[in-house]
């Protein structure tokens, strides 16, 4: 495949889905191992622990305390869905919850564009719906254009997106307090060890956003990008000097095996793009994680 082509075994098992109007998941096999999930041929989410999940985005970026989300879950359990519940409680508006989604279905699928062929090991079409997902779903051909899109952006931006991915970024000096406060924050995770996915989930923002920023401040001199083995990199990179890390960030508690969750019931108060492809191509490079409160992510 070419660097701004998705996967040929990913697009073709996702067309075939479609026609058949498949109601399930496909199982991928790795790296990265990824669960496609479908409803009536269309894809509602793509759950892979190589991009962020919508749970991810909204407990890690703040936009739902961690508590809340615990509690919204467990009631979930004995009530119509996690995504009715947060919404009941105020815990976050129809629009982000649909944005969150939209951002990690569409990160989901670049996350498998990343690595070699992935391969359809199985057809579940007993699979229940994902935790969070797109409440109508993406039209496959869709989101292989939009996943293509992003390629073709990323590619633009760095060089080959692989090769982006696999990079662990160090600051290049001293963080500046005149930056952007994305910028400040992504830089004082960058502690050469973690790879941009890595970032994405610490800082709680999607993949391609976190992506298209290490290649901006790689640009602008801020960040070194080290390829992978220590190896000279595409930059000059400076001694790893120690970083400080905040500690783990609590995480909403689960209950196995309950993983159902009816659509979430748009608001009315709360503006919704006309299309989800005009929801896709919202989630631009410059926007911010869901209610983060700062600039710099894509979807």
């Amino acid at each position: 495949m070419s660097a701004a082509t998705p996967p040929r075994a990913l697009a073709q098992a996702l067309l075939r889905a479609r026609e058949e109007e498949l109601t399930g998941a496909l199982r991928l096999t790795g790296p990265p191992e990824a669960l496609v999930h479908l409803s009536s041929g269309r894809v509602t989410a793509v759950t892979t622990p190589a991009a962020p999940t919508p749970e991810t985005l909204l407990v890690r970026s703040g936009a739902v305390p961690a508590e809340v989300w615990s509690d919204a879950y467990e009631a979930a359990a004995h009530t119509d869905g996690l995504a009715r519940e947060l919404l009941r409680r105020g815990a976050v508006s129809a629009e982000v919850l649909e944005l969150a989604c939209a951002t990690a279905l569409a990160d989901g699928a670049l996350a498998l564009c990343l690595s070699p062929e992935p391969r359809v090991e199985a057809v579940l079409t007993g699979a229940g719906p994902p935790l969070l997902g797109l409440e109508h779903g993406l039209d496959p051909r869709e989101l292989l254009t939009e996943a293509e899109r992003r390629l073709a952006f990323l590619t633009d931006r760095w060089g080959a997106p692989a090769e982006l991915a696999r990079c662990r970024p160090v600051p290049a000096g001293p963080v500046r307090d005149s930056l952007p406060p994305a910028y400040r924050l992504l830089l004082a995770r960058a502690n050469g060890r973690r790879t941009p996915r890595d970032l994405a989930f610490a800082l709680g923002r999607g993949l391609t956003g976190v992506m298209a920023d290490v290649a901006r401040l790689t640009e602008r001199g801020l960040l070194e990008a080290a390829a992978p083995g220590g190896t000279d990199g595409l930059t000059r990179r400076t001694p790893e000097r120690p970083a400080e890390d905040d500690g783990p960030t609590a995480l909403a508690k689960r209950r196995p095996g309950v993983n159902a969750v009816r659509s979430a019931p748009p608001a009315s108060s709360a503006r919704i793009p006309e299309s989800v492809r005009d929801r896709l191509r919202s989630l631009g490079a410059d926007r911010a994680a869901p209610g983060a409160g700062t600039a710099g992510t894509a979807g």
